[in-house]
């Protein structure tokens, strides 16, 4: 009873989102898929904001993305009329929807271009979405076997989210990494680009504020463009935001911006200053399959360009919302880690799936039901080590709280707060499961 008027409402305030829309019709970007979209979507805002800033005309692109992950039902909803706050509780709820009638019928918006994320758990949810805004330009990261088991298939989640490319109105932009992405693209009727193919160099690295700060560059037309970002997913991120960035510019004025300096969404990839000069990698928000590979391979990458010396030492958790393809899922993470130094891991299905596969290819290698547990043998074993190592962070929620892990182990304490999940709700929650 309690979904179906939820449903109900959902639909009145879609309709207030849509008036809210038409009165300026702004240009509208989605980002879809199962990894990558948070990253992804902070990058285009960032880039499309320093991009208009050299622009040498009055007006400015007015660009808008919700700071936080709002891509479904309500969430969207509430980012179109940037609502920032929210409460799921029913206060909370009447608190929003008595706002976005308001502003549907009295208020305008005040962006220009809107940028935000389609996310889907179930069969006709991205009718639903639609039904809100259709974008003019849609972007695809990477399909992933996550949330599956609501959809029988990963097939069947490619079905559902190619809705999205097929109503795009102006552009379709494609990962040509993905397999899905070369699927049926004939059926698309607007102009459709294939990203992930620009070169890209590590080529310095430095502390900042106390912690490490990476400097990677590419070249985009011609023109050599450097970052603070490291991680090959979101220097392409940035190219492909400079190729909209240019295909908005009727103009064609030039921009001479050569270097970004970009602020990701944490836990993702942050790096943080331990002992003897090694570095912990903060990736503890979330993991799914393809968002594992990427991270070890990231990590592997990171000794390679930068620190040639130091050991590798991953302490991965479970992955969760997989189901039927959760073994084979953590049998194929175990090719990736073959020539890992150090690898601990977390929780039950990595042990019953993973250890086995790696039991004779890697030396060092321990299993753990609590995060505590990894963490304390983590202590005992680098208190007498004069080696350096790069050590990846990386799980799914639920249970594990793998951050807890490296909070014991960071250099400086008020990196702590720099964590996920540190409200006093999380802290109560874990503190709880830990007791048990």
């Amino acid at each position: 009873m309690k979904q179906k008027i939820l449903k109900k409402l959902y639909i009145v305030l879609a309709y207030f989102a849509r008036i809210y829309l038409k009165k300026t019709n702004p240009l509208t970007i989605w980002i879809t898929w199962s990894v990558g979209k948070t990253s992804c979507r902070m990058i285009v805002t960032q880039v499309l904001k320093s991009f208009s800033e050299q622009l040498s005309t009055k007006s400015t692109l007015n660009i808008y993305t919700s700071p936080k992950n709002f891509n479904s039902e309500i969430w969207l909803i509430l980012s179109i009329f940037q609502i920032e706050k929210y409460s799921s509780s029913f206060i909370g709820l009447t608190k929003a929807s008595l706002s976005i009638i308001f502003k549907g019928i009295f208020s305008f918006p005040k962006y220009k271009i809107i940028v935000l994320e389609y996310g889907i758990d179930h069969l006709g949810d991205m009718d639903f979405l639609l039904s809100i805004c259709v974008p003019d330009i849609a972007i695809f990261t990477k399909l992933d076997k996550v949330h599956s088991a609501y959809f029988g298939s990963v097939e069947a989640i490619w079905d559902e989210k190619f809705k999205l490319i097929l109503s795009a109105k102006k552009q379709v932009y494609l990962n040509n990494l993905d397999e899905y992405c070369n699927r049926n693209t004939s059926k698309i009727k607007v102009p459709k680009k294939f990203y992930f193919w620009w070169d890209i160099e590590v080529k310095d690295l430095k502390i900042k504020e106390n912690n490490w700060n990476i400097v990677t560059s590419f070249f985009y037309n011609n023109q050599e463009i450097t970052t603070n970002l490291f991680w090959e997913e979101n220097i392409n991120y940035i190219a492909l935001w400079l190729d909209i960035a240019n295909y908005l510019n009727e103009r064609k004025e030039s921009v001479n911006n050569k270097f970004f300096e970009l602020t990701l969404q944490p836990w993702r990839f942050t790096l943080f200053s331990w002992i003897k000069n090694s570095i912990l990698i903060d990736s503890t928000y979330n993991a799914s399959p393809e968002s594992m590979k990427k991270m070890i391979l990231n990590t592997f990458s990171l000794r390679e360009n930068v620190f040639k010396d130091h050991k590798i030492w991953f302490i991965i958790g479970d992955m969760r919302e997989l189901w039927e393809n959760s073994e084979n899922s953590h049998k194929e993470i175990a090719k990736y880690l073959e020539k890992s130094d150090f690898v601990y891991t977390i929780w039950k299905e990595t042990k019953n799936y993973l250890i086995p596969e790696l039991s004779w290819k890697v030396e060092n290698l321990k299993s753990f039901i609590k995060s505590k547990e990894a963490w304390i043998a983590l202590k005992e074993f680098i208190s007498d080590q004069t080696d350096e190592y790069i050590i990846l962070f990386k799980w799914s929620q639920n249970t594990i709280f793998t951050e807890e892990a490296l909070k014991q182990v960071l250099l400086y304490k008020n990196d702590e707060s720099k964590l996920v999940r540190q409200s006093n709700e999380w802290k109560e929650l874990k503190l709880s499961f830990d007791k048990k």
